[in-house]
């Protein structure tokens, strides 16, 4: 056979296809709606995980403190030791801290008398997961500043702040200001202490200062000029929640102590990793009985159909030409029970979500899919129809087409 008979014999056999499913449609529509009453219920239960597990994962990446590893204590880290560890892959943000005791000052409304109260100082800078993508501080003239010394002062982004700084010294008590330009406030939930985050120079020049060193920069006078090689602390993040264990541990062996929150990141990928292996025997126990089930179906339509496809073998059509017959059915079986389950899926969603999503945050819901989740369904049922077909397919090629038209 030519191959532009060949691809004819094939076109012909895919139309009859068609056609026998519009004659029996209702039979048809029966096998597509088995197919969703599979499909719409494992999508439900991943929908769940994915989102539960998403909404959980979005509320500890909320808390910078998730991913932060504290450093206990005050020792001294060159500059050049700080810069290695910020290379490092499994970092996410690290910048230098000065002593604590040098890093609280006092802070006022310049534009009102009293009101002074203790505030502490952390360093910042552009990628600070305090920030969440806001700009940072620049200069010695600005600041961000923490919700609870925003409202404790009643200030707002775009207002002032002072800051004062006190020294002992043998010629007694000295005392420097410097103004701030707050150019944001943190949410509370980010860093709740009466704080402000500034450039590092800034904490630097402060714990010279304290220090009984001159700050040219600030105008501040003392006796020379500190010229620093490192800091007795430094902030830092992971790179992600599986970069925290080792990243502590490694600080740890440095001689660090360290502590970390990872026991509530575990916990959530414990449950990641229980509610995937449910999901996974689920899926396997159902899939496959699936596929049992496609195929006795199969196998029966073509059952049904063997005294005609007997007769299309003896018209010169050939067993590739006569396989593509239940290839298409189990296709166009599989497709439309692909769409069915995803409107299935789309109502149960936002009825789940509607009920059950009651106190979750914004952005938050409870059932969830990502576009890829869907591809990845129809895929994969495409897939599983064409194991089904396979066993019909075989069936098809062994039908004799003289012992097909005797058979009653």
């Amino acid at each position: 056979m030519s191959g532009r008979s060949s691809m004819a014999a094939l076109v012909l056999s895919a139309e009859l296809a068609v056609r026998d499913i519009l004659y029996q449609w209702l039979g048809f529509l029966v096998s597509a709606l088995s197919c969703a009453a599979v499909l719409t219920p494992l999508m439900i239960l991943y929908g769940l995980k994915f989102g539960i597990v998403s909404s959980l994962t979005a509320q500890l990446l909320e808390d910078p403190r998730n991913l932060q590893i504290l450093i206990v204590g005050n020792t001294q880290h060159q500059l050049e030791w700080i810069d290695n560890l910020r290379a490092r892959p499994d970092v996410g943000f690290v910048i230098p801290h000065t002593r604590s005791l040098a890093a609280v000052v006092d802070v006022r409304r310049p534009d009102r008398e009293g009101g002074l109260m203790t505030g502490a100082i952390l360093a910042t800078a552009d990628g600070d997961p305090l920030l969440r993508g806001a700009a940072a501080p620049v200069g010695n003239d600005q600041a961000v500043i923490s919700r609870s010394l925003a409202d404790a002062l009643d200030l707002d982004a775009g207002d002032d702040l002072e800051l004062i700084t006190t020294r002992q010294t043998q010629a007694g008590r000295n005392l420097e200001t410097l103004t701030l330009h707050v150019i944001g406030v943190l949410d509370r939930q980010v860093w709740e202490q009466r704080g402000m985050l500034l450039p590092l120079p800034v904490l630097s020049a402060l714990e010279s200062w304290r220090d009984g060193f001159a700050v040219p920069e600030l105008g501040w006078d003392g006796d020379g000029v500190h010229e620093r090689s490192g800091y007795a602390s430094f902030r830092i993040y992971a790179a992600d929640f599986d970069a925290i264990r080792p990243l502590a541990q490694w600080l740890g062996e440095a001689g660090l102590d360290v502590r970390t929150r990872l026991a509530d990141v575990e916990s959530v990928q414990a449950l990641d990793h229980s509610l995937s292996a449910v999901f996974a025997i689920i899926a396997g126990v159902t899939l496959s009985g699936f596929v049992f089930a496609m195929s006795g179906m199969l196998w029966n339509l073509v059952e049904q159909r063997r005294r005609d496809l007997a007769v299309l073998r003896l018209q010169g059509q050939s067993r590739r030409a006569a396989i593509v017959f239940p290839v298409v059915q189990g296709l166009l079986v599989a497709a439309l029970g692909t769409v069915l389950a995803f409107v299935l899926y789309a109502a149960a969603q936002t009825a789940i979500n509607r009920y059950l999503g009651t106190g979750l945050g914004s952005g938050e819901v409870v059932c969830r899919l990502e576009t890829w989740h869907f591809v990845a369904a129809a895929c994969t049922m495409q897939l599983i129809a064409l194991v089904a077909v396979m066993v019909a397919a075989l069936r098809v090629a062994r039908i004799d087409p003289g012992r097909g038209l005797s058979h009653d």
